[in-house]
Parts: structure tokens; sequence; C-alpha cells
């Protein structure tokens, strides 16, 4: 129960820390983020933090457990579907928008904002559970 409460805190201290490096860059791009800290796509990816994060966790605290199995093909089903499918339906609303209309056009990940996710998410297990 204990390692459960720790994962899960290590999954979302990724991704708080993700999104905050995400606001971080875009208002150092002159992108006006701060009401929108959820948005989808860019610079690091929030879901490979998370996914990562938790993957990270269960390793550092449990081993290589089947849990740990599960929640890598979990984790690598997610970062393939953010820079494959996801990026796809971005670039389908880019093309659609050319017609007036209005949809997300980032929503996927390029593999670097992917890579990025995952070492803070691994970090940031790496870290926490040293400190337990």
């Amino acid at each position: 129960m204990i390692n459960s409460i720790h994962i899960i805190l290590i999954s979302i201290i990724s991704l708080i820390i993700t999104r905050l490096v995400k606001l971080i860059i875009d208002i150092s791009k002159g992108k006006n983020q701060e009401k929108n800290i959820f948005k989808d796509g860019g610079m690091p990816s929030c879901h490979a933090s998370l996914v990562f994060g938790l993957i990270a966790g269960i390793f550092f605290i449990e081993g290589l457990t089947s849990v740990f199995a599960v929640a890598l093909i979990f984790g690598l089903i997610v970062i393939h579907d953010a820079m494959s499918i996801r990026r796809q339906v971005g670039y389908h609303a880019e093309f659609l928008n050319k017609g007036k209309k209005q949809f997300k056009e980032n929503t996927g990940h390029k593999p670097i904002e992917i890579l990025v996710g995952v070492l803070i998410g691994i970090i940031v297990a790496f870290i926490y559970s040293g400190l337990m």
C-alpha cells in the first residue's frame, strides 16, 4: 500500500514538473500560456513524463516485477499514440484548417518532446526513490 502511494506521487510530481517546464518554455517563446497550462502537444511531453514516472517508479521501488512489465507495455502504447496517431490528427487538423475550420493542430509529439518527457519521469522516479 505504501509503495503504491509513492509510485502515484512519482507520477504526479513528474507530470507537475513537466507542465511547469512546458509553461516556462512557452512563456520564454512569447506565448501567453499561463491560462492554458493543460494544453496538449509541445515540449516536453506530459504523457511521456507521467507514464515513464510510473514505469520508473515501479522499477526503482519494486524491481522487475510483472507489474513493471504491464506498466512498460502500457507506457509504450501511450508513447506510440502520442507520437504517431495524435500527431497525424494534428496534420489532418492543419490541412482542414486551411478551409477556415478551427481544429486543434498541436495534439501529438515529436520524438524529442517524448524523449524529454521520458527523461523527466525517470529522473523524478530516481530522485524520489533515493529519498525514501
